[in-house]
């Protein structure tokens, strides 16, 4: 996909967003952003993007074209940019038990973040930017570093606030916390930030009033089902994704890492009996990084071959269009993140497909689930406590805690198609 060299390209844009990263949340975030900007903004819009992005994810600028005179375009990092971010990040994800890349590399990859947002916020100006993980910048925000403009985005880790519901964890994970909490306190008073934006409500209410920056919770988008299937689609959505038509399917599916909770899960499947094991199908979709699929792959294969679980790994990363198969596929949705604070876009389309989930307990989701009846609840640290879970949804009566009413509700003040006006209209008397 052709994005601009610098001399192709000097127009001050009106707003430019950077994503540094390839996968997670923002891909859909972006998409919706410049379908809200196409209809709703003034001006140019510039997006900043590594080339992985660009490759990984071309749905994303789908219908736009990236030439001098469009209101819309995009540009890459250099080569030599791109292979140091990455290097960089290869070590901050192989350093185990790393709580987030906040603490895991900050003399290295943090810095670098910064680095290049200060050289490409000069070589491609602009009168606003937006930071798609202001996460990622905490240290040099909180050290009142410079932008090249005036500055907003999004904090998706608030690790601090629910750290009075993990007692259990480590001194290292509890110190953590308490500097992430200094750094997210001097951030919100960071002379150029304007507008810092939480997807957790409860979070962004704690904060409200804390700093010169406008606190605003934006609401975690979710794209609605078009329609409800109806038994004949689910059974292709089944054929089609080679899933047997006799068994529950439990799904988990995103961007599969240790913090999904999918090691718990495979452990689980030693507390189910035989006649169990033979009514499920546990489905793993989504790409892992290379390193934790390597650790992932043997454990998978045990399951397959020492239960009568039947077990489906499907070690890419899938599009719109395949997860929403999956979804119409899909009895329950497993949602057992370990000590996870964030909000959760999985959880959110269970919600849409009015799909029950197991979800875990503590943080954002618990409370959401409980709030919403999205489903059960559980310590995701206890494979019996999963695996009970799991035998609650094998009769025909589904257990309590679930309304598919409630739940898609839930979903729908959350639709997607409101989220680039939500965001945009608070961005907007800050874009000059």
């Amino acid at each position: 996909m052709q994005s601009f060299r610098q001399s192709e390209d000097s127009t001050i844009a009106t707003l430019t967003l950077f994503e540094l990263g390839s996968w997670g949340h923002f891909p859909m975030y972006m998409r919706l952003l410049l379908e809200s900007w196409r209809d709703h903004g003034t001006g140019g819009l510039r997006a900043i993007v590594t080339n992985r992005f660009l490759n990984a994810h071309p749905f994303v600028f789908e219908g736009f074209e990236n030439t001098p005179d469009s209101l819309i375009k995009w540009a890459a990092l250099d080569a030599a940019d791109e292979a140091s971010l990455y290097a960089l990040r290869a070590v901050a994800e192989d350093m185990e038990g790393a709580p987030s890349a906040t603490d895991s590399h900050p003399d290295g990859l943090l810095k670098f973040h910064w680095a290049l947002v200060e050289k490409y916020g000069r070589k491609f100006p602009s009168h606003h930017i937006f930071l798609s993980n202001l996460d990622e910048y905490l240290f040099a925000l909180s050290a009142a570093q410079r932008a090249p403009a005036d500055f907003s985005g999004i904090l998706f880790r608030p690790d601090f606030f629910y750290r009075s519901e993990f007692p259990e964890t480590s001194f290292r994970w509890r110190a953590f916390t308490g500097l992430q909490e200094q750094l997210i306190f001097k951030a919100l008073n960071h002379p150029q930030l304007r507008v810092a934006f939480f997807l957790d409500p409860w979070v962004a209410e704690s904060l409200k009033g804390k700093g010169t920056a406008e606190v605003f919770c934006l609401k975690e988008p979710v794209w609605i089902p078009e329609h409800a299937p109806s038994p004949a689609e689910r059974g292709e959505a089944r054929m089609r994704l080679g899933a047997p038509a006799d068994r529950k399917l439990f799904l988990l599916a995103g961007d599969i890492s240790g913090r999904k909770g999918v090691s718990k899960v495979l452990e689980s499947v030693a507390c189910l009996t035989p006649e169990e094991s033979k009514q499920i199908c546990l489905a793993i979709v989504g790409r892992a990084e290379a390193s934790f699929e390597q650790r992932l792959a043997p454990k998978v294969e045990a399951v397959a071959t020492s239960t009568s679980v039947s077990v489906i790994r499907r070690a890419e990363y899938v599009d719109k269009s395949e997860l929403n198969d999956w979804f119409v596929a899909a009895d329950v949705v497993l949602v057992p993140y370990i000590r996870f604070v964030q909000m959760s876009g999985i959880l959110l389309l269970a919600a849409a497909h009015r799909k029950p989930v197991i979800s875990a307990g503590r943080g954002a989701l618990g409370r959401l689930t409980r709030e919403n009846q999205l489903g059960v609840t559980v310590d995701p640290g206890d494979p019996a406590e999963l695996a009970r879970a799991m035998v609650s949804f094998l009769g025909k009566a589904p257990p309590k805690g679930w309304d598919p009413d409630v739940a898609y509700a839930c979903a729908q003040e959350r639709s997607a198609d409101k989220f680039g006006k939500r965001l945009l209209n608070a961005l907007r008397p800050f874009l000059g």
